[in-house]
C-alpha cells in the first residue's frame, strides 16, 4: 500500500533512539515511548532479602500452652487474651478488657517477651496490622510503642506509631532510629482504658526490619526511586516493598518453606488475563469451560442455568488504585458484573470489606460477591473499583441472571484509572524461573538473574543444617565439621570447614543463619564468645580460614538443654539440630512440639517433624556470601517477554516484589535534527504466508510481519551528531504533510528506523545525486 503525498518535497523532524534503562518494582506499570512493541535488550532480575527480626512471633499462629496468648509475647494481667481469625495467616492476637464497672483507667498491652539486637544510630522500620473489635467502645486509640534498652538491657527511652483505628483490618508502619546507647529494643501495643469502656483491640502481621543492615539498594531499585541505600526510602516506599514474611525472604525462597519457583509477567495495558473458566453460583473453582465459546476476542456465554457464566483467574491489583471494567454487551436478558476481593493469601475479603462499609458503586451478594446488574440491550459496560486495603487480587464474573438464554461479550478491559481506554487484547507474556534460584541480597550484596540469557549471578548461598545430614564428618581439624564440646567458658562450639559449607567467603561477616523460631542469630567478632543476652551466636574464621563457627550456651537456661558440666558429644550436636532438646542423655523432649520425649536412637536418626509432624519447628539456616561468586545456568520456561507501546503492567507471584532492570530502545526527547528532503516516497510492506486451517476447506493468508520503506532523495541533516549516530542505530522520522484529497494537514511517525542504503554521486567533488532508502517497523498517524 502507498501512500499519497501533496508534494514530492518534506521537512523531517529526525530523533535519536536511544537505549533506556529503567528500574522498577513489581506490580509496575512501565510507560515506554518505543512507538512499537519489541523485546528489551536487556532484562534483569535482582535479589534482595527481608529479614523479620521477630522471626516467626509477629504472626501470633501459635499457643503452644494454650493460654490465649501467642508464643513470644507477654502481657499485663487485667486483659484476656485470645486467638481469632487473622489477616496475614490463620490467626491473630486479641486483647479484651471490660472496665464498665471500674473505679479508674487501666491499661492493656502486649508486648515482646524477647529484647531484640540493635545498635544505636541504626535505622528500623516497622509495620502492623491493627483493628478495633466490634465491642470495642473506648475511644483511646491504642498504642504502638518500640521501647529502646541498653547493653545491660536497662530501658532507655521509646518512640511511638501513632495509628487511628477503625473496626477493619488497617496496615500503620514507621520508621525510626535507634537513640544513642541502644543495643536492644522491644515492641509494645498498649490500650489505657477508660472508666465505663470496653477495650477491645486485635494485632496481627507485626515485621521489624533493620533498614541499616539491609545496606545499599539494588540497581533496579536505585533506579527507581533515585536513592542509594534502603535507609534512604520514605516510609510509605517502604510500606509497599516490605510486606509480612515469616523470619526471612527473598524472590524464590522464604523461611517457612525453602526454595520455590517463581514467575515474572507482562500483561500490558489490559490486566484481564487470557484465563477464564465456567463459574456455577457461588462457586468459582468449577475449572472447566463448558458455559461459554470463545470466538476471538468475543466470549459467547451459554449456560444451561441460571446465575451461571465465566470467571476470570486471580488478577494482582494494587490498594487504593481505581480500576475500570469495560467490555461491549450483546444481550436480549438480564446480566450482572461480579467481582471477588481476596487478599495477599487469596482469602476472600468480601465479607470484612462489606462489614466496614461496604464498597462504593456495588451491591452486596450473598454468594460472597459484590456485583451489579445490566439490563437486556447492546451498550458498553463501564464499571470502576476503588481497592480497599489488604486487598492484592480481583477475580471477575461475569453471568446470566434468572432467565436462561445465550449472549454475548466482546473486548473485555480491566485497566488502571477511572476512565476506559481503547481496547487492548490481553497479553499472557510470561517467564517462568524453576526453584533453585533464589535471589538472595542483603548488606547491599545481591545474586541477579538475566531473564533472557538464565545467567544467574550467585554470590549468596545457603546451607540448611540438620543432624541427619549425609556429608557429617569426623572431627579432626580441617575437615568437614570439628566440635569442641566445652571450652571452659559455659559455651559450646562447631566448626563447619569448607568442604561442608563451600565456598564460604574467608573472615566475612556476611553470614545470615536463622534458628528453628527463624530468629536470626547474633554474629559476633572471631574470638568472641558471646553477645550480651544471646543464648547462641555465629562467626566465620575462627577454626581456619572460610570456617564457620556456632556457639551455644550452657546451662540451665541453654536452648539445647546441656548443662554447665556436660560435654556434648558429635551425636548430641546432630540430635540438637535435628530439633530433639537434651534431658538427661538418655531422653531427648521435642522442640516445638509438646508430644513426649524420644530414646537418643530416634532423635539421631530423625527431625523431630519426621515423629511429629505437626511441630512447630524448621532447620537452621545459614545464608553465607560465597568467596567465588558462581554463574550456573537457569532453563528458563517462556512464553517471550515484550514491551508494548504505552502501558506494561508487570506482575510477579513472589511475595517479596520483584525488582527489575528493564533494557530497550526508547526515543530520545532532547536530540533532534531538521531534514528537507526532495521527492519523499512510502509504502507499506507486508508478508504473507498461505495456509489451510485444520477442518476448513479454503485457504487464508496469515500475516507474518510488516515493515514501511522509505525513500528520498538530498538527505540534508543540520545536526552532526544525529547524522554521525543514525547510521549505527534506530531512529524514528517525524513527518507533517498536507492530504492531497482534502488538504488536512496529516502527521505521522516512523518508529524504528534504519537505513538500508545511502548512495552519494559526486563529480569532482561536488554531490549531484544522493538517495536514501530506509525501512521502518510501524507507521503511526496522529
Amino acid at each position: 500500500m502507498a501512500y499519497t503525498y501533496a508534494s514530492s518535497e518534506a521537512t523531517l523532524t529526525i530523533k535519536k533512539e536511544e537505549t533506556k534503562q529503567t528500574g522498577i518494582v513489581t506490580p509496575a506499570n512501565l510507560i515506554t515511548d518505543i512507538g512499537i512493541d519489541q523485546t528489551p535488550s536487556s532484562l534483569k532480575l535482582y535479589g534482595t532479602t527481608i529479614v523479620n527480626l521477630l522471626g516467626k512471633y509477629g504472626n501470633f499462629e501459635v499457643d503452644s500452652d494454650s493460654d490465649g496468648l501467642a508464643d513470644g509475647w507477654v502481657k499485663e494481667s487485667n486483659s484476656t487474651a485470645s486467638l481469632i481469625s487473622g489477616v496475614v495467616g490463620s490467626y491473630a492476637q486479641k486483647l479484651y478488657f471490660d472496665n464498665t464497672g471500674g473505679t479508674g483507667t487501666i491499661g492493656i498491652y502486649i508486648q515482646t517477651s524477647t529484647a531484640y539486637p540493635i545498635t544505636a544510630g541504626e535505622e528500623l522500620f516497622v509495620k502492623i496490622y491493627l483493628r478495633e473489635e466490634s465491642e470495642n467502645t473506648e475511644t483511646n486509640d491504642p498504642l504502638i510503642e518500640i521501647r529502646w534498652y541498653d547493653s545491660s538491657q536497662a530501658y532507655l527511652s521509646s518512640s511511638f506509631i501513632n495509628p487511628i483505628t477503625s473496626t477493619s483490618w488497617s496496615i500503620y508502619y514507621g520508621k525510626l532510629t535507634a537513640p544513642t546507647s541502644t543495643a536492644y529494643f522491644k515492641i509494645k501495643i498498649s490500650l489505657n482504658v477508660q472508666i465505663g469502656n470496653i477495650g477491645s483491640i486485635a494485632i496481627d502481621g507485626l515485621i521489624p526490619v533493620n533498614l541499616t543492615k539491609m545496606g545499599a539498594l539494588d540497581s533496579a531499585r536505585a533506579s527507581a526511586y533515585a536513592l542509594t541505600n534502603w535507609s534512604d526510602l520514605l516510609a510509605d516506599d517502604l510500606s509497599k516493598e516490605i510486606p509480612y514474611i515469616d523470619s526471612a525472604a527473598c524472590i524464590g525462597w522464604d523461611w517457612p518453606s525453602g526454595e520455590k519457583a517463581i514467575s515474572i509477567e507482562n500483561r500490558g495495558k489490559n490486566l484481564i488475563g487470557t484465563t477464564w473458566t465456567d463459574k456455577s453460583g457461588s462457586n468459582y473453582d468449577l475449572g472447566t469451560t463448558d458455559y461459554f465459546t470463545k470466538i476471538g476476542d468475543t466470549y459467547i456465554i451459554s449456560a444451561p442455568y441460571d446465575y451461571r457464566g465465566m470467571v476470570t483467574d486471580y488478577i494482582p491489583v494494587v490498594p487504593g488504585k481505581t480500576y475500570m471494567i469495560s467490555y461491549q454487551l450483546d444481550a436480549s436478558i438480564t446480566t450482572e458484573l461480579r467481582i471477588r476481593l481476596y487478599d495477599k493469601n487469596k482469602v476472600l475479603m468480601v465479607d470484612q470489606i462489606n462489614d466496614s462499609g461496604g464498597l462504593s458503586g456495588w451491591s452486596y451478594g450473598a454468594a460472597k460477591e459484590f456485583f451489579k446488574i445490566f439490563y437486556s440491550s447492546t451498550t458498553e459496560v463501564q464499571a470502576t473499583v476503588t481497592i480497599p486495603a489488604n486487598v492484592e487480587y480481583i477475580r471477575i464474573a461475569i453471568q446470566l441472571q434468572s432467565t436462561v438464554s445465550p449472549f454475548q461479550v466482546s473486548n473485555i478491559q480491566f485497566e488502571e484509572g477511572s476512565s476506559a481506554t481503547d481496547y487492548e487484547p490481553p497479553h499472557s507474556d510470561k517467564i517462568e524461573i524453576p526453584s533453585g534460584y533464589p535471589l538472595f541480597g542483603y548488606a547491599g550484596i545481591q545474586n541477579t538473574l538475566n531473564l533472557q540469557s538464565g545467567t544467574f549471578e550467585k554470590k549468596w548461598d545457603l546451607k540448611v543444617i540438620k543432624g541427619t545430614d549425609a556429608d557429617w564428618a569426623v572431627r579432626d581439624a580441617g575437615s568437614v565439621s570439628t566440635f569442641i564440646a566445652n571450652d571452659g567458658s559455659s559455651w559450646a562450639y562447631i566448626v563447619f570447614h569448607d568442604s561442608y559449607i563451600p565456598n564460604l567467603a574467608t573472615n566475612e561477616t556476611n553470614v545470615l543463619c536463622f534458628n528453628y523460631n527463624g530468629i536470626l542469630v547474633s554474629f559476633v567478632s572471631v574470638g568472641l564468645d558471646s553477645v550480651a543476652g544471646s543464648k547462641e551466636n555465629i562467626s566465620t574464621g575462627a577454626g581456619d580460614p572460610g570456617s564457620l563457627t556456632f556457639r551455644i550456651e550452657l546451662g540451665t537456661s541453654s536452648i539445647a538443654g546441656w548443662p554447665d558440666t556436660y560435654t556434648p558429644t558429635e551425636d548430641d550436636w546432630k540430635r540438637y539440630l535435628n530439633g530433639w532438646k537434651y534431658v538427661d542423655g538418655t531422653s531427648w523432649e521435642p522442640i516445638g512440639y509438646s508430644g513426649a520425649s524420644v530414646d537418643a536412637t530416634t532423635a539421631l536418626n530423625n527431625l523431630v517433624t519426621d515423629i511429629y509432624s505437626s511441630a512447630d519447628w524448621h532447620p537452621y539456616v545459614f545464608w553465607y556470601q560465597l568467596a567465588t561468586p558462581e554463574s550456573p545456568t537457569a532453563t528458563l520456561t517462556s512464553t517471550g517477554f515484550q514491551l508494548y507501546y504505552s502501558q506494561n503492567n508487570i506482575l510477579s507471584d513472589s511475595d517479596v516484589p520483584a525488582a527489575l532492570m528493564v533494557e530497550y530502545q526508547g526515543v530520545s526527547s532532547t536530540q533532534t535534527s531538521l531534514s528537507y528532503v526532495t521527492n519523499f516516497r512510502a509504502h507499506q510492506q507486508v508478508e504473507k504466508r498461505i495456509i489451510q486451517p485444520y477442518d476448513r476447506y479454503y485457504r487464508l493468508p496469515l500475516k507474518t510481519s510488516e515493515t514501511h520503506k522509505l525513500g528520498f532523495d538530498k538527505w540534508l541533516i543540520d545536526d552532526a551528531t544525529i547524522r554521525d549516530t543514525i547510521d549505527q542505530g534506530f531512529f524514528r522520522l517525524e513527518h507533517s504533510y498536507l492530504n492531497e484529497n482534502d488538504g488536512s494537514t496529516i502527521n505521522e511517525y516512523y518508529h524504528h528506523c534504519q537505513i538500508d542504503s545511502h548512495e552519494l554521486v559526486d563529480d569532482q567533488g561536488q554531490l549531484v545525486a544522493e538517495r536514501v532508502e530506509i525501512s521502518a517497523a510501524k507507521r503511526e498517524v496522529v
